[in-house]
C-alpha cells in the first residue's frame, strides 16, 4: 500500500496567501469616507464639495470587495491546482537555441521600428478627452469614476503614471500603450511555443510585431493595445497550464484576463468565448485541463469584479449610455461590422487585410495537425461572434476597434498558415511572411493621422493672425482646448456641431468673432451651420484628411473672405 502523499504548501501558494490576507486587512483598515474621498472627481463634486452618491456607494462596494473576495479569490486558486494537477505531464520545451533568441529579438526590434514614426503624431479626440476627464485627475478619480465610456480604467491609471512621471504629450501618454504592444509579440511567441515548434511560433511574433491593426492600438493612448498584450498573456497562461498543471500559470493567466477586461470592457467577451470552448471540452471528454480553466476563469472573474467595484454605481446609473437608441452610434449592419470582419486578417483597409486573410484561412485548414494549437486559436476568436451576439441582444452597439483582443489568435493562425507553406515548400511560408511584413509596412506609413487636431490649430492660428482667438466647432467636448493651452491659442468653442455658432456671430461680440474656425467631425456638421458659417462670410479653407471613424477623424479649417468686417 502506497504512503499517502503529504500536503505542502509552496512558495506561490504561501505567496498568494499572504497576499489575499494583505488585500483583505486593507479592506478592513480603510473607510468608505476616506476611499470615497480618494476617489472624488473634482468636476463632479456637488455644492460645498458634495461627493456623488454613485461615489460613496462606489466606495462601500470597494471595501466590501477588499475584504471579502481575496479569500474567493484563493479558494478558486486551489480548485484550479487541484484539478491541473492530473494533467501534469513530463514533456518540456525544448531550450531556446541562439538562431531563435536573435530571430526574436530582430521581430521585437522591427516591431519599434514601426511604431515609432506614429508615437509624435498629433492627439485624437478620444486619447484628449479621456486624458483630460480621468488620467489628468489624479488615479483615485480613475479608478473610482465611470461617468464616460471614454474611461478605459487601467489604461488610463497606467497614462496617469506615465505623464505624472515623464510629464505630458503625445509620446508620454501613448507610453503604456506602446510597452503593452511590443510585450504582446513577445507574449503571442510565449503563447505559441507552448502548442507549437520554434519556427511556427516565431512567425507568430512577427505576425503581432507588423500587424497594422496591432501597430496602430500600440500608438493610441486608449485601453485597446493592454487588453491586447494581456489577452497574448493570458493564452500564454492557459497553454502553459493545460501543458503542465502549473499553478502559477493558471494564476496568471486568472489576473491577466481580469485586467484585460479592466483596460477595455469588451474583452470579457474573449473571456466568454475561453469559456464556451472549454465547457464544450470538459462535457464532451471529461477533460480535466478544460475544468481546470474554467475555475481559472470564475477566478479571473473575482478579480474583474473586484477591479470594477468602485464604479458598479456609476455603470448602473449610466447602463441606458450602452443602448443603440441615437444616431450617433454604430449599426451592427454597416462600416464597423464590415472593417471587423476585414480586421481578421490584421488590417482594415482591404488590400492590406487580403494577405492576412488567406493565411489565417490556410491556418484554419491546418489545424488537424496541432489539437492545442487549434483548441487555443479557436478559443482566442470565439468572443468575436459572442460580442456581436450580446450586442444584437441587448440591442447595444461596437465599434470594430472594440474587437481587437482577436489579434493575438490571428497572429498565430497566421502563423500556421506559413507553416503550412513552408511544409509544402521549404521558402514559401518565409516568403508568405515577409509579403505580409512589406503590405503591411506601406499600409502603415501611408495612413494619415487618425485626427490632426495640432496641425488644424497652427494652420487656424497662422490664418488668424498674431494673438486672436480661433473658433471650436465640434462634438459636447473641445479636444482641442488641449492644443490651445499648448499652443498659446485662445479658443471659442461654439459647442456640440455648432449649437451656439449663430448666436455667437450675430450677438453682441459679433465685431470681435474669429477669423478662423476649426471644424471638427465635418461630414457630421448640419447643413444649417454651414448655410450660418457662409452668411457671416466664412469659407472652406482648407481640409485636412484623417482617418479615425473611417474618414470622420479629417478636420477642416474655415476662413473669413478677404475684405470682411475685422479681417
Amino acid at each position: 500500500m502506497s504512503e499517502p502523499r503529504r500536503f505542502r504548501f509552496s512558495p506561490w501558494a504561501s505567496g498568494a496567501m499572504a497576499a489575499a490576507a494583505g488585500v483583505s486587512l486593507l479592506g478592513v483598515l480603510l473607510t468608505p469616507s476616506s476611499l470615497a474621498a480618494w476617489m472624488a472627481h473634482p468636476t463632479r463634486l456637488g455644492p460645498n464639495g458634495a461627493i456623488p452618491a454613485t461615489t460613496i456607494a462606489g466606495a462601500e462596494w470597494l471595501r466590501l470587495a477588499l475584504i471579502v473576495l481575496p479569500w474567493i479569490w484563493l479558494a478558486l486558486g486551489a480548485a484550479t491546482a487541484a484539478l491541473a494537477r492530473p494533467a501534469t505531464t513530463s514533456e518540456t520545451r525544448p531550450p531556446m537555441q541562439r538562431p531563435e533568441v536573435v530571430g526574436l529579438i530582430g521581430i521585437v526590434a522591427l516591431g519599434v521600428m514601426l511604431r515609432a514614426p506614429l508615437l509624435g503624431q498629433s492627439l485624437w479626440y478620444d486619447e484628449i478627452v479621456a486624458f483630460a476627464g480621468y488620467s489628468l485627475q489624479g488615479p483615485g478619480a480613475v479608478v473610482g469614476n465611470y461617468y464616460s465610456q471614454a474611461n478605459h480604467i487601467l489604461s488610463q491609471l497606467l497614462i496617469w503614471a506615465s505623464t505624472a512621471l515623464l510629464g505630458a504629450d503625445e509620446f508620454t501618454l501613448r507610453v503604456p500603450a506602446l510597452l503593452a504592444s511590443i510585450l504582446a509579440i513577445v507574449f503571442v511567441w510565449g503563447a505559441a511555443r507552448e502548442v507549437t515548434h520554434e519556427r511556427t511560433a516565431l512567425f507568430a511574433a512577427f505576425a503581432m510585431a507588423v500587424m497594422p491593426l496591432q501597430v496602430l492600438a500600440g500608438t493610441d493612448a486608449r485601453g485597446y493595445a493592454i487588453a491586447i498584450g494581456l489577452v497574448a498573456l493570458a493564452l500564454w497562461g492557459a497553454a502553459r497550464g493545460r501543458r503542465c498543471g502549473s499553478a502559477s500559470a493558471w494564476t496568471l493567466f486568472s489576473i491577466a484576463i481580469a485586467c484585460a477586461v479592466w483596460a477595455h470592457l469588451v474583452t470579457v467577451c474573449f473571456a466568454l468565448g475561453l469559456g464556451a470552448a472549454w465547457a464544450f471540452d470538459a462535457l464532451r471528454s471529461r477533460d480535466r485541463r478544460a475544468s481546470a480553466g474554467l475555475v481559472a476563469l470564475l477566478n479571473a472573474a473575482v478579480v474583474t469584479l473586484l477591479l470594477y467595484a468602485p464604479v458598479l454605481p456609476d455603470l448602473a446609473a449610466r447602463r441606458a449610455q450602452f443602448g443603440a437608441h441615437s444616431a450617433g452610434v454604430p449599426s451592427l449592419v454597416g462600416p464597423e461590422t464590415w472593417h471587423a470582419l476585414l480586421g481578421l486578417g490584421g488590417a482594415w483597409v482591404w488590400w492590406a487585410a487580403a494577405p492576412g486573410l488567406l493565411l489565417v484561412c490556410l491556418g484554419l485548414t491546418n489545424l488537424r495537425r496541432s489539437p492545442e494549437f487549434a483548441r487555443l486559436a479557436i478559443a482566442g476568436l470565439l468572443g468575436l461572434p459572442i460580442a456581436f451576439a450580446l450586442a444584437a441582444a441587448a440591442n447595444s452597439w461596437l465599434y470594430a476597434r472594440f474587437l481587437l483582443f482577436t489579434l493575438p489568435a490571428i497572429a498565430m493562425l497566421i502563423a500556421l498558415g506559413c507553416e503550412r507553406l513552408s511544409r509544402i515548400r521549404q521558402p514559401a511560408g518565409g516568403v508568405a511572411i515577409a509579403f505580409l511584413g512589406a503590405i503591411a509596412a506601406a499600409s502603415i506609413l501611408t495612413l494619415p493621422p487618425r485626427q490632426p487636431l495640432r496641425e488644424a490649430l497652427s494652420l487656424a492660428s497662422a490664418e488668424a493672425g498674431p494673438k486672436r482667438p480661433v473658433g471650436v466647432i465640434g462634438l459636447v467636448d473641445n479636444p482641442l482646448a488641449y492644443y490651445g493651452l499648448v499652443q498659446g491659442v485662445e479658443l471659442v468653442d461654439y459647442g456640440d456641431r455648432g449649437s451656439r455658432l449663430e448666436e455667437g456671430l450675430s450677438g453682441p461680440r459679433a465685431g470681435s468673432a474669429p477669423s478662423a474656425i476649426v471644424v471638427l467631425y465635418p461630414t457630421t456638421l448640419p447643413q444649417a451651420v454651414r448655410e450660418s458659417l457662409g452668411r457671416h462670410d466664412y469659407v472652406a479653407k482648407a481640409t485636412l484628411p484623417g482617418w479615425i471613424d473611417w474618414g470622420a477623424g479629417a478636420v477642416e479649417i474655415w476662413s473669413k473672405r478677404a475684405g470682411s468686417p475685422g479681417v
